[in-house]
């Protein structure tokens, strides 16, 4: 090797000791050196392209000049386009860039090839240069057959002695029976020699047949036959020279046959250096070794070390799917002899050049029948360990002689290292991504997809939540149990991390015992917080077992939201970490990265556990707000508002009404609103108290069911007939889903139930599908009341709302109507219906029973009445006494000191024992 750089020739040598088991590397610096060198055997030349005082091109002059076949490669750090064309020009046979060194061996192996092929083909070309010469000298030694016959062959005027020789039988046999020599030629040729005899007597003509000898070999020879002229230039005799061939008809056949195995290798290493993957690889090898090397089918396997089995993973050829009938698993029992592990378990080639007559071959008839007649099943290694199969199946027998054999070897050697060498990139390129030990992306490539995901969540304006978690207690389990212990552990844990985690690239390792989660599109901190929970109790609910021992473990966690904890990967996962640490300084399960927000989660959560108790404990009680006609004051209707007793506590429905649908408890809280509304209005009619129709507010979530119009119709079979029972719903999530709200609320209004928009003017409803829905009435929202007096926009926005609901024939109602100038505002805007503490706070269902037990009475008729602008400051009553024909009834109404309505009527029953006279009245009071 000519190079000036110790450290640059050590770095080759390195290289060339991964590809060659065998390597004398030869460094000179200078002319005196290289040219010394060129006095021994070498195998190839490597040269840098700069020496100071000595150049790469100057080497090769002499190189060639010394050793013309001696392969000559430039190794160097730079060259360029012009200078690397001009070397290759100059007789530079290839050139290896010294930042990829990779290359150089396999370019190596390259031209000892094309060396080897050279010479094959030169050693070849002399013997047949050889074997003309011969068959020269014997043609003018008459070692050749000379004959002369008639123009009919009738009868032979000379026959030269070679004829025994080469025909292996006498010579007088032929003059005693001109014709008796064509029993010797082939059946498959006796028509091509008839024709040779014809055309002979016309002019010149050449032959080349086979004859079978009495030995039974079977000779090519080759006939050339011209007429013999007369004085006058007429044919009269035929003359020939019949030479024996058959050396040079196996020497040309084992020319093509080698350079078509030459063309497969040449035609490999170039997809070789491409650098495919490997399935394009092993596709092209199957091509490659059929198209280029006249191979009737070829196949590869891969060796499946879990399976015991050969995977083939390609075929190529005629009737490729043969490959399935093949017996490909290695511990088969009832077939101990197949090619395939007889090639696996020897660990080299097995041939069989003649099917017919192979008792190892299971599938023989089937083969037959596809037109394979030899085959060829070699071991693809790696060193000393199998890593596949490449099967050949060739249409004639005897296709596999040694020399190719030999050729076939170095190709598979070169699949073997095509793969191997794939399969380390592969594995470099993994390992870059992901963690070796649990499969999970690594740091890097988590931050890289956690950065990809940011920007989607932004856009669509939800919060994307990432948990770090650590296990706890790890370090124990290494000192105690053992490296290995620990590792199993980690997979373990991490294999449950993935099944608790709907996308594996949402799961990561960040470091020993550290773990990431994404969890996208979450709601709230709580949601986030019930992810944490669910995927604690999925990892953590059962004990890991570790050979003998028995390991509970758990983690602790930080959390940190997007995009309020941080507005880029880094960011968040920054401040995620810090809250891990806090939560373990703390001793605390799980911490958020805001201070705050962990104790807001907490007391979600205690509020969330006590709601489910609510449920379990009937805690919820539902009071009704009257809703009156705008012109008569009197009720036409009352709505079931949904309340939380707890203990002695009212609690207020903003606290766990928003909590409720967060945690889909609101499907059983609203289905029990339901329930409860239907039988307080059937006990209301088997009592005679006439009650208005009740409507109950539904979620989204209850809308959403599927089931929801059948368990509510059922639900109304069970209660008065007619049932009395109207729905509202919010604009907003009327509007999720408006083709299927469309098709549930049309069939319960068919079934009697009215349906009402809630707060309606505060979402984005689309005018064309408010045409359509099956409503029949609108409310407007109480934050548009409140502030009408004050904002004539809104005020224009009531009106305009008001006058739409009419034009669709549709009833308006306004809520929270608290004053008096709000109602005459109403009334004057045409709307048909009010709510509000102008009238009636809403009342528990004993209270709303004594107003309707007085309006059923004949005392009063069911009206509210408005109140007048100013009264007495005092807490009295401004009722009393009022004739009640079964029992007494307080009916009371109280204002502030500054004269300002309270509330305007609370109706209590006189609780005691001698009023008992009602037990329906009372069963209702207790629910």
């Amino acid at each position: 090797m000519l190079e000036d750089l110790e450290d640059e020739a050590l770095l080759v040598a390195r290289e060339l000791k991964a590809t060659f088991s065998d390597v004398d590397l030869h460094r000179v610096d200078s002319r005196a050196d290289f040219e010394a060198a060129l006095d021994r055997d070498w195998d190839v030349v490597l040269s840098d392209y700069n020496i100071p005082g000595f150049g790469g091109m100057e080497a090769l002059q002499l190189a060639k000049t010394a050793k013309p076949d001696l392969p000559f490669i430039l190794v160097t750090g730079t060259i360029g386009e012009e200078a690397a064309v001009l070397a290759l020009k100059e007789g530079v046979d290839d050139y290896v860039l010294k930042s990829n060194t990779t290359r150089l061996g396999p370019a190596i192996q390259r031209q000892l090839r094309e060396v080897e092929e050279r010479n094959a083909r030169r050693r070849s070309e002399m013997a047949l240069a050889e074997s003309e010469e011969r068959f020269r000298q014997l043609a003018e030694n008459l070692d050749a057959i000379f004959y002369l016959t008639d123009l009919d062959n009738s009868e032979v005027f000379y026959l030269s002695p070679a004829y025994e020789k080469i025909f292996g039988r006498p010579v007088k046999e032929v003059y005693a029976s001109p014709r008796s020599w064509r029993a010797a030629i082939h059946p498959d040729d006796k028509k091509e020699v008839t024709s040779c005899w014809a055309e002979g007597a016309s002019g010149p003509v050449t032959r080349r047949y086979r004859i079978i000898r009495p030995d039974g070999a079977i000779r090519w020879i080759r006939v050339r036959a011209f007429p013999v002229l007369d004085r006058s230039g007429k044919p009269y005799r035929i003359a020939g020279i019949i030479e024996d061939e058959t050396d040079r008809k196996a020497a040309e056949d084992r020319i093509a046959r080698l350079n078509r195995v030459y063309a497969v290798l040449s035609e490999i290493s170039a997809v070789m250096l491409r650098l495919p993957s490997r399935s394009e690889l092993v596709e092209e090898a199957c091509r490659i070794a059929v198209e280029a090397g006249r191979i009737r089918m070829a196949w590869l396997g891969l060796y499946d070390h879990q399976a015991l089995a050969i995977r083939a993973v390609a075929s190529h050829g005629h009737d490729a799917g043969f490959v399935d009938l093949l017996p490909l698993s290695l511990d088969d029992a009832d077939y101990p002899r197949g090619l395939v592990r007889t090639a696996i378990g020897q660990k080299r080639p097995v041939i069989v050049n003649d099917i017919s007559e192979e008792p190892r071959f299971r599938l023989k008839q089937e083969a037959l029948a596809r037109g394979y007649r030899s085959a060829a099943v070699l071991p693809l290694l790696v060193g000393d360990d199998i890593i596949g199969v490449f099967g050949l199946f060739a249409g004639e027998p005897h296709f596999f002689d040694d020399e190719e054999m030999r050729l076939l070897n170095a190709l598979a050697g070169d699949i073997s290292f095509a793969l191997d060498h794939i399969a380390k990139s592969e594995r470099l390129e993994y390992l870059a991504y992901y963690d070796a030990l649990t499969g999970l992306s690594n740091r890097t490539f988590f931050l890289e997809r956690l950065g990809q995901a940011l920007p989607s969540a932004l856009e669509s304006r939800r919060k994307l939540a990432l948990i770090v978690s650590d296990l706890e207690r790890f370090r124990a389990v290494n000192d105690s149990l053992g490296r290995q212990a620990g590792d199993f552990l980690l997979a373990r844990f991490a294999e449950r991390l993935k099944e608790c985690v709907l996308d594996s690239h949402q799961v990561a390792r960040l470091g020993a015992d550290q773990f990431a989660i994404v969890v996208p599109d979450v709601k709230s901190e709580l949601e986030a917080a019930h992810v944490l929970h669910r995927i604690a109790e999925g990892c953590f609910g059962n004990p890991f077992h570790i050979g003998g021992t028995e390991l509970r473990i758990s983690a602790k966690a930080g959390i940190a939201l997007f995009p309020s904890d941080g507005a880029n990967a880094e960011a968040l996962l920054r401040n995620a970490e810090a809250a891990l640490k806090r939560a373990k300084r703390r001793g605390e399960r799980h911490v958020f990265f805001e201070e705050g927000m962990t104790r807001r989660v907490a007391e979600n959560l205690a509020l969330e556990n006590d709601l489910r108790r609510a449920i379990e404990r009937e805690e919820f009680v539902l009071h009704y707000q009257p809703r009156i006609d705008t012109a008569t004051r009197q009720i036409v209707g009352l709505e079931a508002l949904i309340r939380w007793q707890r203990g002695d506590e009212l609690v207020s429905p903003g606290r766990f009404i928003p909590l409720l649908e967060e945690t889909g408890l609101i499907l059983e809280a609203g289905a029990w609103a339901l329930r409860q509304a239907i039988r307080q209005h059937k006990a209301w009619t088997e009592h005679n108290l006439a009650p208005p129709r009740i409507a109950v507010n539904v979620s989204a979530i209850q809308l959403r069911q599927r089931n929801f119009v059948s368990r509510l119709k059922r639900l109304l079979d069970e209660g008065a007939k007619p049932h009395g029972i109207d729905l509202e719903v919010t604009e907003s999530r009327l509007m999720d889903d408006v083709t299927g709200n469309i098709a549930k609320l049309k069939e319960l209004q068919d079934s009697g139930v009215r349906i009402a928009i809630d707060d309606f003017g505060t979402g984005y409803s689309s005018l064309a599908y408010l045409a359509r829905l099956p409503v029949n009435s609108l409310k407007i929202d109480r934050s548009f009341v409140i502030t009408m007096l004050s904002d004539a926009n809104v005020m224009t926005l009531v009106r305009m709302i008001v006058s739409l609901a009419h034009e669709l024939r549709l009833r308006v109602a306004a809520e929270g109507v608290d004053a008096e100038d709000q109602a005459a505002v109403l009334r004057a805007l045409g709307c048909d219906e009010m709510q509000g503490y102008l009238f009636s706070k809403p009342l528990p269902a004993d209270e709303l029973s004594s107003l309707l037990l007085r309006a059923t009475s004949g005392t009063t008729a069911r009206r509210l009445p408005s109140m007048p602008p100013r009264f007495a400051s005092s807490r009295e009553p401004a009722w009393k006494n009022l004739p009640v024909p079964i029992f007494p009834v307080l009916c009371a109404c109280r204002f502030d000191l500054r004269h300002q309505f309270v509330s305007p009527f609370e109706h209590r029953f006189e609780r005691n024992r001698s009023h008992r006279m009602l037990p329906g009245l009372y069963a209702i009071s207790s629910s």
